[in-house]
């Protein structure tokens, strides 16, 4: 193929080969002539995209993204926009911005909130899929600043459009924290709790974990193991699989120190039912929702077990992973208790 230079932007190019959503060729970089020679001297996340050198252009891109969260660039948000609609049929790390992402969960998060297409973002929540993280060992805390701010600048940017619109400005800003709420809790049960942290931005109430304070009561978490639980139709199942290895206790205590300290040891693992050769998957969902509740960032290691052992049973994670997160956070059970 030969495409005619005027008919080309003489700028950075992403070069698709592709019919609908059959690729032909794998998608290249075209390079403008003024690319950047080193990642201080990108101003974009397109300019970092035409550096040769693999490491300087990561470098670059990590440090603009960084830059976008503290306040700066809509043209490079608009650029991962672009990025995904793109990328359709391909994995998002065919493009390094992308793949970027999952080492910046305050990015990852700022991408989803200002998105205001449901399609759009639903390309976002896969991106778990094919990037190595997971949203649920994103913080708690960037989740709660990401859906403050995102609040407050869709409020202001409204206000600036028509300043007598109160309420519909509000009722807007809103609206996203809770659709984006809604969805992460039909893409993971265990994100249910969520929907607290939403109400708590558009309210501006200042919630903060017990975990510095009270550790949760023993019995707990009961309701997981009862008769008709999510522990016992885990047991069921897993007479259908061969239960995974992964990391134990010590695995998850050695990352988060809060589960080192005895009185959180005591507290959690001796509620956690599970032995032996089922630990991995019992223990998995509340070690996840601790690194999540303390902002911990864990290894890869753990990433990778986290996604891996949510595969096996996500019933049973995702109940677990939720009610450690309503206990830590003091929210009521009721809305992940399985009846």
């Amino acid at each position: 193929w030969k495409i005619p230079e005027s008919a080309l932007p003489q700028q950075t190019r992403i070069v698709l080969a592709r019919s609908g959503d059959q690729y032909f060729a794998r998608p290249f970089i075209d390079p403008s002539d003024r690319a950047p020679l080193d990642a201080a001297e990108a101003r974009s996340l397109p300019e970092a995209s035409s550096i040769t050198d693999m490491e300087i252009r990561i470098a670059a891109m990590r440090r603009i993204l960084q830059d976008m969260v503290e306040g700066g660039g809509d043209e490079n948000w608009d650029y991962l926009a672009d990025l995904l609609d793109v990328s359709r049929g391909l994995p998002a790390t065919t493009f390094d911005a992308l793949d970027c992402l999952s080492d910046n969960p305050a990015a990852l998060i700022r991408l989803l909130l200002r998105t205001p297409q449901e399609e759009a973002r639903a390309r976002i929540w896969r991106l778990e899929c094919e990037l190595p993280f997971t949203w649920l060992l994103v913080p708690i805390r960037v989740w709660r600043e990401e859906m403050t701010a995102t609040h407050r600048a869709i409020r202001s940017e409204l206000e600036e459009v028509d300043v007598f619109a109160a309420n519909e400005i509000r009722r807007r800003a809103d609206e996203r924290l809770t659709q984006v709420a809604a969805e992460a809790a039909r893409f993971c049960r265990g994100l249910i709790p969520l929907g607290h942290f939403a109400d708590d931005a558009i309210s501006d109430r200042r919630v903060v974990p017990q975990a510095s304070a009270t550790p949760p009561l023993r019995g707990a978490f009961d309701w997981l193991y009862r008769a008709e639980g999510p522990y016992q139709v885990l047991l069921r199942t897993g007479s259908d699989f061969r239960w995974p290895a992964g990391p134990d206790r010590d695995d998850w205590a050695a990352e988060i120190t809060l589960l080192s300290e005895s009185r959180w040891k005591d507290a959690v693992w001796k509620d956690c039912q599970g032995v032996g050769f089922r630990r991995p998957l019992t223990d998995a969902p509340f070690g996840a929702a601790f690194a999540a509740a303390s902002g911990v960032r864990v290894s890869r290691r753990l990433v990778h077990a986290t996604k891996l052992l949510r595969s096996h049973a996500p019933e049973w994670f995702d109940a677990a992973y939720g009610a450690a997160l309503a206990r830590i956070f003091g929210f009521d059970l009721d809305v992940l208790n399985h009846d």
